[in-house]
Order: structure tokens, then C-alpha cells, then sequence
């Protein structure tokens, strides 16, 4: 736990509540020594923590997936420990600051966005994510995946057969 309380008690013995003590967290206050032990009544308030930390990235989809080369469309998608931001790069190393693509669904746990346009290719993208603290990814996650050239491979025949008035004709 991070962060400073601020803690109030009420003496018993007196009926006096005093307050304005201020505890650093990771430092004990033992509030409860002779003669008011078991007397004090304590209640912390305003208490706040602050996120430090940027969201975990997980479930990057695809991940290598090979598609045919009349795929038109691809959906991209991955999911944060926490409400974020994901923006995506086309160039590793960018600063989430300076990404200009954002996901189309974005600013929860669950984050997709469709992309188009493809000619066969391998495709990666970068993604990084804020969250609503204002914590952003300083690395890289990597979504990638291949769009297959069409298949221009001209068919052969590999046996003609003929019976009577019958011919059987093998393509591959």
C-alpha cells in the first residue's frame, strides 16, 4: 500500500477524539500502550492510492495467423488488466504519446479495431495502452500476422486416360 493516512482516534477514557496524525505508509503507530490499551477506537479516512503502473496487455490477437489472399479484413484485438487507451504503431519504438492510430474500441478491458486493405504481406503492428491515470506502455506489444499471395501455380496434367468413347483427363 502506498500513500499517507490520515487517522483520527477517540479516547474512551476521556470522550476526547483527537485527529491529524499523519502516517506514512510502510511506518507502524501503535496507538494502544498502557493505560488506554484496548481503549482507543481508530478509524483511518481518506485514504487514496495512486497507480503507478502501466495496464498488462494480454490476449493479442492474432499472433501469427496466415490468411488467404482474399481476405479483406482482420480484426485485431486485446485485452488490459484495467480501463485503457490502446493505440497501435506500425513502427516498433513509438512513443504512445505520438501514435496516431487508436483502436476503434477502446477505453475498457476489451479493446478491437478492423483493419483493411491488405496485399499480401506480413503485417505487424505495435501496441501500447493508458490507462485512465495516465500510465502508458513504454514497450512494444507485437500483433503479426500474413496475408498469402494468391495462388498463380498453372494447373498440370498428369494422366489422360482413354476407354471406347470415354477419356478420363487428371488435373493437379
Amino acid at each position: 500500500i502506498a500513500g499517507n493516512f490520515q487517522v483520527r482516534w477517540y479516547d474512551v477514557q476521556t470522550g476526547q477524539t483527537t485527529s491529524g496524525l499523519t502516517i506514512t505508509a510502510g511506518n507502524w503507530v501503535s496507538l494502544g500502550s498502557p493505560p488506554y490499551a484496548g481503549d482507543v477506537a481508530v478509524s483511518i479516512t481518506n485514504i487514496s492510492f495512486q497507480d503507478t503502473n502501466p495496464p498488462v496487455r494480454t490476449n493479442l490477437s492474432p499472433q501469427g495467423t496466415t490468411y488467404p489472399s482474399t481476405t479483406t479484413q482482420v480484426n485485431i484485438s486485446l485485452n488490459t488488466n484495467e480501463a485503457s487507451t490502446c493505440k497501435m504503431s506500425t513502427s516498433p519504438n513509438i512513443p504512445y504519446s505520438s501514435m496516431i492510430v487508436t483502436f476503434t474500441n477502446t477505453g475498457a478491458t476489451t479493446h478491437s479495431t478492423i483493419l483493411t486493405g491488405f496485399t499480401p504481406a506480413i503485417y505487424y503492428y505495435y501496441v501500447k495502452c493508458q490507462d485512465t491515470q495516465g500510465n502508458a506502455n513504454t514497450n512494444d506489444e507485437q500483433i503479426y500476422f500474413t496475408i498469402n499471395p494468391p495462388d498463380t501455380t498453372q494447373p498440370t496434367i498428369s494422366s489422360v486416360i482413354s476407354s471406347g468413347d470415354q477419356t478420363r483427363v487428371l488435373v493437379t
